[in-house]
């Protein structure tokens, strides 16, 4: 019955957060609220469950079996919100015991490093082995390289307006992109205006 189930929470779909959540309502989280016995009215949103399945099934307790699934979403997907709405349709009520991410965009459970491991590495000079390149889950982000000179200016903090064919003519408004540096290095993350490039966020030493 509970995997049924899981067909009309696959696709987009309109879900409401908890109640316990840091939604903003009047100016304050909805968690501030609920906490003062308050219940915040939450406007649904629209969020996109990719992939959901149910991996295990335990009723040892069959007063409260358990279920395990396993959800690929979007961004701003609550899986509270989900195990909520799967146990009123089933109609039996339920909540999440559980929460592990397993990935963030490029990023991988599997790939991570106890703090311990990277204490041991960092002391004996092998950081390289186990840190990801500074720029990992920016491919988004178009790639932009500029000339020296503006280079310099723009790790100063300067807003640049690059010169010829500097590929940043057919990104939008708002958009950003990606400052590589000569030997392929990021440098910063600049946003698109006007045809000018403003710098966010400056990875490279004052002057170049």
């Amino acid at each position: 019955v509970a995997e049924a189930a899981l067909a009309d929470f696959r696709g987009q779909l309109t879900q409401v957060p908890p109640t316990y959540s840091a939604v903003r309502v009047s100016g304050r989280r909805a968690y501030e609220l609920a906490r003062h016995g308050q219940r915040p009215e939450l406007q649904p949103r629209q969020v996109e469950i990719r992939e959901l399945s149910l991996t295990d099934w335990s009723d040892a307790d069959p007063e409260r079996p358990t279920a395990t699934l396993e959800v690929r979403c979007s961004a701003g997907t609550y899986i509270r919100a989900l195990a909520r709405d799967l146990g009123e349709r089933l109609g039996c009520g339920a909540y999440l015991a559980q929460l592990t991410r397993t990935a963030s965009g490029p990023f991988r459970l599997e790939d991570a490093r106890e703090l311990d491991e990277l204490r041991t590495v960092l002391g004996d000079g092998r950081a390289a082995q186990v840190l990801l390149p500074v720029d990992t889950g920016l491919d988004a982000y178009p790639p932009v390289r500029l000339a020296p000179e503006e280079l310099v200016a723009l790790s100063r903090g300067q807003i640049v307006r690059p010169r010829g064919a500097s590929g940043i003519d057919y990104h939008a408004d708002g958009e950003r992109v990606r400052i590589v540096a000569t030997d392929g290095r990021l440098a910063a993350v600049a946003r698109v205006q006007g045809g000018r490039l403003h710098p966010e966020k400056v990875l490279l030493a004052a002057g170049g």
